[in-house]
């Protein structure tokens, strides 16, 4: 695992950079439904995971899906830069965004993929085939952060917690929650047989870049 996350890529690591690059514009690239397909994750993942890990099923789903509704409201006017958010909500995102804890992993990793294995063109062409693609994806991380964050800080006060490390171990719970909802992407997050340099590793790869969101999914079930 740390072999995998340390080596340098090589000609075959640019060479599926490509393929990804190339299959992440077909299927996501300019497209008006993959966004809007994205966020009706909002209403699969989103509630079961806020509900189950920062409301350790303490909080009713009603009220879960009201938090994700007030949070999509907030975060959108987070993200456009209106700043007539509660000076808590301000912070808390601000601390969110810090960490990058909303940065749109999906869209990243099809970008970084090809850094170095394409050309410039071809960079500029997919930044703008991902645009969309990765708004709806930040929208829909930064809003379960916030949502997870409320649910699970109530929860906390239930329980009998102070303010200060309710805020606190409520950013990290929310941080849980929102990976669970949303799967993280990367490198460090391929399962042990996709990584490494083996015939059977790249092709998995390649493969599993798309496959991360349908494992997590099944995970959450279980």
């Amino acid at each position: 695992y740390i072999e995998e996350n340390l080596r340098n890529a090589d000609t075959v690591d640019r060479y599926v950079a490509v393929a990804k690059s190339v299959a992440t514009f077909k299927f996501l690239g300019f497209s008006p439904r993959s966004p809007l397909v994205n966020m009706t994750a909002m209403v699969t993942s989103a509630p079961a995971a806020v509900h189950e890990y920062a409301g350790a099923g303490k909080i009713t789903m009603g009220r879960v899906t009201r938090e994700l509704a007030r949070a999509g409201r907030d975060f959108a006017k987070f993200m456009a830069g209106k700043g007539n958010l509660d000076p808590e909500t301000q912070m808390i995102l601000e601390e969110f965004k810090r960490r990058g804890e909303d940065d749109p992993q999906l869209t990243r990793d099809a970008l970084a993929a090809m850094q170095g294995g394409v050309g410039k063109t071809w960079d500029s062409i997919m930044r703008k085939a991902m645009w969309m693609f990765g708004i709806t994806e930040q929208w829909n991380r930064g809003s379960t952060l916030l949502a997870a964050y409320r649910v699970a800080k109530e929860r906390l006060f239930k329980d009998g917690m102070g303010e200060a490390e309710a805020s606190k171990q409520a950013v990290e719970i929310a941080t849980d929650a929102t990976l669970r909802a949303h799967a993280g992407y990367g490198k460090a997050n391929l399962p042990e047989w996709a990584q490494g340099t083996s015939a059977t590793a790249r092709v998995g790869q390649a493969m599993y870049m798309y496959g991360n969101f349908g494992h997590n999914y099944v995970q959450m079930l279980y």
